[in-house]
């Protein structure tokens, strides 16, 4: 039998000697930002300051987005919006329906993605509504109140 070349023990290397890691890796990787660091009423405490000011933001926007929404629709506005929606409710034709529904063929073949309802779904993901600022303010109390009594049992 020859004696193996450096290549070939080059090769055969890796399925002899096991690659061990060094021990200190572990210790090397800095901890996950989930992770809590310290003492668990000062995270928590910490957690309850960073929701507050969130919730203080929050009410912030939401003044402002109904301060808006009062003051720039005057009554005649107002009436002209509720007579199209009235307009846009009503049964429509069998040819608005053919026209819609060719168009709407037409763009799935355009950009086969199936229609332009991934395009609505990612513009009205940018900004939220007033009504789901509201419901995101309320699940920011609810935590509060959950981080408070979690901090009030330590």
């Amino acid at each position: 039998m020859k004696t193996p070349t450096e290549f070939q023990i080059g090769r055969l290397a890796h399925a002899v000697i096991p690659k061990v890691p060094p021990k200190n890796v572990a210790a090397s990787k800095p901890p996950s930002p989930s992770a809590p660091l310290g003492d668990p009423k000062q995270v928590l405490s910490t957690l309850i300051k960073e929701l507050e000011s969130k919730l203080v933001k929050l009410d912030a926007l939401i003044a402002q987005r109904e301060s808006a929404k009062h003051s720039g629709i005057a009554p005649r506005m107002q009436a002209k919006r509720e007579r199209a929606g009235k307009e846009n409710t009503k049964p429509k034709t069998v040819a608005e329906q053919a026209q819609m529904h060719r168009a709407l063929r037409h763009a799935s073949r355009k950009d086969g993605s199936g229609g332009s309802k991934d395009k609505q779904q990612n513009s009205s993901s940018k900004t939220l509504s007033l009504e789901e600022l509201k419901v995101l303010a309320t699940r920011v109390r609810g935590q509060i109140v959950v981080a408070k009594q979690k901090l009030a049992a330590l």
